[in-house]
This record gives structure tokens, C-alpha cells and sequence, in this order.
């Protein structure tokens, strides 16, 4: 049964091997599956250029900075506190710093 693309059956069966307590944790299956996602406004933090400015969905802004084990760490603008950001947030890019 071809239910899916080859792409998204190849990190399927990858994660079924071992599937974690989150549906969100395996980073290769969520990106093969926005792949095919209509909707196109979002990118990942994963394509967004180091040091660029972007905001999530909640409309606070936030400086990209370097990647920090398995997430990047960012800046808010506002606050200019850290925090650690998913490399797969859904983020809208608004320019580079």
C-alpha cells in the first residue's frame, strides 16, 4: 500500500523502530511531513539565516543566534533575554539584523 510519498515512508519507518513519548520530537519526520503541508506562510528556524530576525506565532521577535546541542539559542528583542528555540518552530522571517 502506497499511502504516502517515499520520503515520508522512509522517516516513518525510522521512527516506528523507536517513537519517542512526543509526537513532535523526531525533527526528520516533521519536516518530511510539512513538505506537504498546503499551507506555506511559516518556515522552520532550521532555514532561517543566523543572526536574521523572526517572530512566532505569538508575534514576539527574536534574534537567531548559534546552535546550542539540538536548539538555537535567541534572543528576544524586547527583553533581550535568551531562550532556547526548536529548530523545527514554525517562525515567519522578517529580515536580517
Amino acid at each position: 500500500m502506497n499511502i504516502f510519498p517515499r520520503e515520508v515512508c522512509d522517516c516513518l519507518y525510522i521512527y516506528i523502530a523507536n517513537p519517542k513519548a512526543s509526537s513532535c520530537t523526531d525533527t526528520k519526520l516533521l519536516k518530511a511531513l510539512k513538505k506537504f503541508d498546503i499551507s506555506n506562510e511559516y518556515v522552520h528556524l532550521d532555514d532561517v539565516p543566523e543572526k536574521s530576525i523572526f517572530s512566532l506565532r505569538n508575534g514576539r521577535e527574536f534574534i537567531k543566534g548559534e546552535k546550542v546541542r539540538k536548539r538555537y539559542k535567541c534572543q528576544d528583542i524586547k527583553s533581550r533575554r535568551y531562550y532556547l528555540v526548536s529548530p523545527v518552530a514554525e517562525v515567519i522571517q522578517t529580515s536580517l539584523f
